[in-house]
């Protein structure tokens, strides 16, 4: 059973799905308006050389010749090409926005939930984040929690491609401009939102174990010993690299040493992309130093010792005890992020 903070993860990977539907479908209809002229121009010639074909008067390659040759190369298809991309780019750049900002409430809620779980084992009082003091470190360390941008450059070339693809499967296939106008716009729009569904699960399980993490970093500076062990999402979709991590333990300021190379949590942006990409592990806290809890996974519960997680961390709000709002922060140091 997930604890609490990957619930917020999974649910937040959730909504971005349902948010990146409209958006896509929305393209697609772009998408269908800026090819209805091509369409309509091929469509009168398309007609004759398909008659053509059913005729016997040309085979089946000609046409296939006359459709790459005539129709899919030409400057005019070059620059609808373009035009597709505009499309797919805007696209993409509203699901990387929509993917940024639910990261940051998936980041603070996993920073302070480790904070509530942590205080019930070793007692003390830890800080919590808020959207103003995540967005202070950002700004401060924005290796922290990378905002990812589309590069223009290379969704242009990935599409150029996926649309090549599109094209010639549907050539090969014996359909017709239109039917192949028709594809492109609903095979592109899907692969694109597939593309960034995928994204946005490697992005917010990296800001899941980033706030795991970044805790961590702050607690450790109370001089309280912790160590983090990664916890694989056990199916058939985990890979072999994080099978082998399952159940790891390490010093909380070391990396993990995978068959993929070193990373610091799931989803960590400095990693290799084969070790993050469509991440679904989490990192917890352990604190050798204290007694394990006797209630059978505790850590799961939003419920500790009678206080519910809401209850703690209004009462942490209501006493100001933010990040970065506390007397002496002035004096602290980030303890890792200067050297990330």
């Amino acid at each position: 059973m997930a604890d609490y903070g990957s619930i917020v993860a999974d649910r937040a990977a959730q909504s971005v799905a349902r948010q990146l539907k409209p958006i896509y479908k929305t393209a697609q209809q772009e998408l269908q308006q800026k090819l209805e002229d091509f369409e309509s121009r091929h469509a009168a010639k398309d007609k004759q050389m398909q008659q053509k074909l059913a005729d016997g008067r040309i085979t089946r390659e000609e046409y296939q010749d006359w459709l790459r040759g005539q129709v899919f190369i030409r400057k005019q298809w070059n620059d609808k090409i373009s035009q597709v991309n505009q499309v797919i780019l805007h696209a993409n750049q509203e699901a990387a926005r929509i993917v940024h900002e639910n990261k940051l409430n998936v980041f603070i809620e996993n920073y302070n939930f480790n904070a509530f779980v942590g205080e019930q084992i070793v007692g003390g009082s830890f800080n919590i984040y808020n959207t103003q003091a995540v967005a202070k470190l950002i700004k401060e360390h924005p290796k922290v929690l990378p905002e990812w941008k589309i590069d223009k450059k290379k969704d242009y070339k990935w599409n150029y491609k996926k649309v090549n693809n599109i094209v010639n499967q549907g050539i090969i296939q014996g359909e017709s401009v239109d039917e192949i106008a028709k594809r492109l716009c609903n095979d592109l729009s899907t692969q694109n939102e597939n593309k960034m569904r995928l994204f946005a699960r490697t992005a917010i399980t990296g800001a899941q174990n980033a706030g795991r993490q970044q805790q961590m970093d702050d607690a450790s500076k109370m001089g309280i010993e912790q160590h983090k062990q990664w916890l694989a999402t056990m199916d058939a979709n985990t890979r072999d690299a994080h099978r082998a991590l399952d159940g790891q333990e390490v010093p909380y300021n070391e990396s993990f040493e995978s068959p993929l190379g070193p990373i610091d949590y799931p989803g960590d942006p400095s990693a290799d992309p084969k070790n993050t990409y469509n991440c679904r592990c989490t990192i917890v806290t352990i604190y050798p130093k204290y007694e394990k809890r006797d209630k059978p996974n505790w850590r799961e519960s939003i419920d500790i010792d009678g206080q519910s997680y809401k209850e703690w961390k209004n009462g942490k709000q209501k006493d100001g005890k933010i990040v970065g709002q506390e007397k002496n922060h002035e004096n602290q140091k980030t303890h890792r992020h200067d050297s990330v």
